[in-house]
């Protein structure tokens, strides 16, 4: 709960402000660190060691203990934690808000007309024609556009005439009319017909295309304007229009969302412009990008999308560098994870060799290849931070009380990591499915992970055999959190949640699963054509989705499950479902 203190409440769950504002308009009320350990007041005698805030009025600091970023710090919002010694400095995990599109984007219909429309959307108040002369009122007696108002220049037949123009005053006859000098408009703030492509450099024309041509409430018919706007800005450098083209995907409702939505849109628009944007939302970490995830990226588009060698041949050399990091376990490995207190820290505390210490196995050139420490009561946040071992294969912290957020792309680093379980602690946020292409094995169930996401560019989609999510907190839609599984995934555990909405349609392909479980969620709507997309499975359980009134699987178990050879175990029990095909036979 947040302590009650005078403050804006206007922006609680985003950072305002335009681009590169670096979050310092923040006035939200997140107080805690991007770990999940609760920030400290700005005026306590722990943080005045460190820092005085009576230098930075303004800032938003005033009795509260909320991330803020008061020294216009490059890397966003921050606030001090309690370290044990002192007062902390630690980033915030706060998202950027949905920013409007510029201000300049404006289709000024009462100062000049469109060349395109020949000034048919002119409506100012000109009222003389190119040599001065008054313009006829149009609701005169043998005028016939009478329902046009005033004597204002007009263009009722933008097909017949190419620009503004108005009847002689005194005239008596259809001819008797003389163009105006209206100023045409700069075509880059001009509307295109509707369904017309936008032949402008700039997406604007776009944009306002999404207003004059859609509906309110036609969302469909908005993103398709707004997507061409967002790939006009990339293509200038910027992402001017983008905002409102990512709401039209899925996110991860935390600072990890523009990555999911940016890698949404490359997967709909294959291009080096989009690809350059996962680069940036994706791959960097704190300011600094990691080239490990950037030679994911690069030899995902130079294999898949024909384009990107260049990138891939200097950043996967870069990734390939070996990272020295000194004492790593005993600077921080130990002390982030209360190691004082673990139930069993021989060879620890008293700092021997690596490989002689508990929980800790070796390869014969002494490097670390496996940390095994399950059960044995490490506590605290930032386990993951500065984890630099290249070799590890083999990472077990299970059945711990290790918690906070896991920032996204802590993984990416172990390139040679196999097996990761961190089931059973306290971990919160985004679990971020980011790994090496030797990872096989993760489970992250039994934690507070409220939202999950793979990345089609990430080495492990083509790697990764078994995914565990099962009994956490994730809210998401189905569709969502089924986006970009692993192509040879062949146990997914997705029990015990909160997704809900319907599965895809259609259904992704996957060859190689054989065990696929989402029992006790909210999923509804109608049951995928399994025979199809997961023609091996053994296990399918689906069971339990009608936990709230609007839950539950409808429509038919058709006769295509028998199809399904190596099916043994088949749950759809507490749907709505309502027929079962005879030519199932004695499948239960």
């Amino acid at each position: 709960e947040y302590d009650v203190y005078d403050h804006d409440y206007s922006k609680e769950e985003c950072a305002p402000g335009p681009e590169g504002s670096n979050q310092k308009y923040y006035r939200g009320s997140i107080d805690r660190d991007k770990h999940g350990r609760k920030c400290l007041r700005w005026d306590s005698d722990l943080v005045k060691d460190w820092f005085d805030d009576s230098q930075y009025p303004d800032s938003g600091l005033e009795n509260n203990n909320f991330c803020r970023n008061p020294d216009d710090n490059d890397y966003g919002a921050w606030c001090f934690v309690n370290g044990g010694d002192g007062a902390d400095f630690s980033y915030c995990n706060i998202p950027d808000c949905r920013r409007p599109a510029p201000a300049w984007c404006v289709n000024d219909k009462q100062t000049c007309g469109c060349a395109n429309v020949n000034q048919a959307d002119y409506r100012g108040d000109i009222s003389v024609d190119a040599y001065g002369r008054e313009c006829e009122s149009w609701d005169a007696d043998w005028i016939t556009e009478d329902y046009l108002e005033g004597n204002k220049c007009r263009n009722p037949y933008p097909d017949w005439k190419d620009r503004a123009w108005c009847y002689n005053k005194g005239g008596n006859f259809w001819q008797d009319y003389s163009y105006c000098d209206v100023p045409m408009c700069d075509p880059e703030l001009c509307v295109p017909s509707c369904g017309k492509p936008n032949e402008q450099t700039t997406g604007c024309p776009s944009f306002l295309q999404a207003d004059e041509c859609c509906e309110n409430d036609d969302d469909g018919c908005k993103c398709r304007y707004f997507k061409e706007a967002c790939l006009k800005s990339l293509d200038n450098n910027n992402t001017d229009f983008c905002d409102d083209a990512l709401a039209c995907y899925e996110d991860s409702g935390d600072s990890n969302g523009r990555c999911v939505q940016y890698d949404q849109m490359l997967a709909e628009f294959p291009r080096e412009v989009v690809a350059k944007a996962v680069a940036e939302s994706c791959c960097e970490f704190a300011g600094w990008p990691d080239n490990h995830c950037l030679c994911d990226l690069y030899t995902y588009t130079e294999k898949d999308l024909d384009f990107g060698d260049d990138q891939k041949r200097e950043t996967c050399l870069e990734s390939r560098k070996r990272l020295t990091v000194l004492h790593y376990l005993d600077n921080f490995f130990y002390p982030n994870t209360g190691g004082d207190y673990w139930y069993n820290n021989t060879g620890w505390t008293d700092r021997k060799p690596d490989c002689e210490r508990f929980g800790i196995t070796c390869d014969d050139f002494d490097n670390i290849i496996e940390i095994r420490l399950r059960n044995n009561n490490l506590t605290g946040v930032g386990a993951f931070d500065y984890l630099r071992l290249l070799e590890l294969k083999i990472l077990d912290l299970a059945e711990n009380k290790l918690s906070g957020y896991v920032i996204p792309g802590a993984t990416l680093p172990l390139r040679s990591l196999v097996h990761i379980d961190i089931s059973d602690n306290e971990f919160i946020g985004h679990a971020d499915m980011s790994f090496s292409s030797a990872t096989l094995y993760a489970n992250f169930s039994h934690n507070k992970f409220t939202s999950v996401s793979f990345k089609s560019f990430n080495a492990a989609y083509e790697t990764m055999q078994v995914v565990d999510l099962s009994n956490n907190e994730i809210v998401q839609d189905a569709s969502n959190v089924l986006r970009n599984l692993p192509s040879k995934i062949e146990r997914l555990n997705l029990n015990n949640n909160f997704i809900s909405g319907a599965f895809p349609s259609p259904f992704p392909s996957f060859e190689n699963m054989r065990h696929f479980t989402m029992a006790n969620n909210y999923i509804n709507g109608p049951l995928p054509d399994f025979s199809r997309s997961t023609p091996r499975v053994r296990t399918l359980d689906l069971s339990n989705q009608t936990q709230i009134d609007s839950g539950g699987l409808t429509g038919t178990i058709s006769a295509d499950f028998s199809n399904l050879d190596d099916l043994l175990v088949l749950n759809l029990a507490s749907n709505r479902l309502t027929y079962i095909s005879s030519d199932l036979g004695g499948l239960d």
